[in-house]
């Protein structure tokens, strides 16, 4: 268990709108049988559990992600493609010349590099502001593509500090998903 990173989704349901560390808590009940006694949060607003395990948490449309890993820090995000987002105009804002090149004209192509900057940041405990926003790759980060259905996603961690195996559940459809290796 402890050189997973377990891939938990769900609805975003009302109760998760509130307080989306209430899916971290299900979950650490649910399948970890621990229990959250208080979430801390960096100086940039990272939450984190003083005693792991590490944690990153996403939703976007109807849609929450959890990462969740005892043995490294993660990173995840995901977002619904949206075909009518102005992505071109965000991308000259916020991607680098090197991301503008690889990017296609397509939303899903926008999204992909989106969503790895964005784990990447939430990884570091940064946000899309960071110089770090800009320039996602790195060699010692490994990013894992999440299939969903009209989203995009990536996870993100460091694979120096262990070989990592990935684990995806559905807590919606009660069903677990594709390992990686």
């Amino acid at each position: 268990m402890s050189s997973s990173i377990f891939i938990f989704q769900d609805k975003y349901n009302a109760s998760y709108k509130k307080d989306s560390t209430l899916f971290l808590k299900s979950i650490l009940s649910k399948h970890f049988n621990q229990n959250i006694v208080k979430i801390i949060r960096t100086e940039n607003g990272k939450p984190f559990l003083k005693n792991g395990p590490f944690f990153s948490i996403s939703h976007s449309h109807e849609k929450i992600i959890l990462a969740l890993s005892f043995k490294h820090p993660v990173g995840v995000d995901i977002e619904y493609i949206n075909p009518h987002l102005p992505f071109k105009k965000i991308a000259k804002k916020f991607f680098s010349p090197q991301d503008l090149t690889t990017m296609d004209d397509s939303p899903e192509s926008f999204y992909h590099i989106w969503t790895q900057k964005e784990a990447f940041v939430k990884l570091l405990g940064k946000g899309i502001l960071m110089p770090e926003f800009q320039n996602h790759q790195h060699p010692n980060i490994e990013y894992q593509t999440l299939n969903m259905h009209n989203y995009a996603g990536h996870v993100c961690f460091d694979p120096s500090s262990s070989q990592a195996s990935m684990s995806q559940f559905d807590e919606d459809h009660g069903y677990k998903g594709n390992e990686y290796a």
